[in-house]
């Protein structure tokens, strides 16, 4: 009968989803460090599942690029470079601006106040100086801009490269570097979205992601 098997497949599938958002947390917030190699025994233990589903997550990370693997040798974390710092806040600027532009064209007043409830969150975490959390608060500000937007592809292109800059900005947390620009950018990219200026929301919203990593991530890689 086909429905053991199915339900077999279901459970396996939902082995690696857990395995998955798991080491993907961990390899985001800096618990794995950059270049360490993955046990997949540890991990399968630690799950207490098989190293199929093991596999599978892995595999999944290595699509993510948050992880890559060599034939014979293992998977390891994958490093954070200059190069790949680059290339990733250059592509989230990029869609970034699309983004802003589109929710200056569908924003409405409750969708306004509710994106200054998240930059006020921002605001007071850097001002009790809950610098760990600051990553997260910031990826909701910019993840409301995209719900406003309304486009499920552009906000599926940003929310993959939103996990990688988590890993590069988790690194100005020990660093304790200063984040006041950032709040008023917020403000000001509310403020363009709000008046419908689509040009300025572009820009700002661009330059708010790049100045970030030029200025206080990539000289700490």
């Amino acid at each position: 009968m086909p429905i053991p098997n199915k339900k077999e497949a279901i459970l396996v599938l939902s082995a690696k989803e857990k395995i998955y958002k798991e080491l993907s947390s961990w390899i985001v917030k800096g618990t794995m460090k950059p270049e360490e190699k993955i046990n997949e025994a540890e991990i399968a233990a630690y799950f207490s599942v098989s190293r199929t589903p093991v596999r599978e997550a892995l595999q999944q990370l290595a699509e993510q690029k948050l992880v890559y693997i060599i034939p014979s040798r293992g998977s390891f974390v994958t490093p954070l470079t200059k190069e790949s710092g680059d290339e990733i806040y250059e592509a989230l600027a990029a869609i970034s601006a699309d983004i802003a532009c589109l929710a200056c064209r569908k924003r409405t007043d409750k969708q306004l106040d509710e994106l200054r409830d998240k930059a006020r969150s921002f605001e007071q975490a850097y001002e009790n100086q809950q610098y760990s959390v600051l990553p997260e608060y910031d990826d909701a500000f910019h993840s409301y801009i995209s719900e406003i937007a309304g486009n499920e592809y552009l906000s599926s292109y940003s929310s993959s490269l939103q996990m990688h800059t988590h890993r590069f900005e988790y690194l100005l947390i020990t660093s304790k570097q200063n984040r006041s620009t950032s709040i008023t950018e917020h403000t000001a990219i509310i403020d363009a979205i709000d008046r419908q200026d689509e040009t300025l929301a572009r820009q700002l919203s661009s330059d708010n992601w790049l100045r970030t990593y030029q200025e206080y991530i990539r000289v700490l890689l």
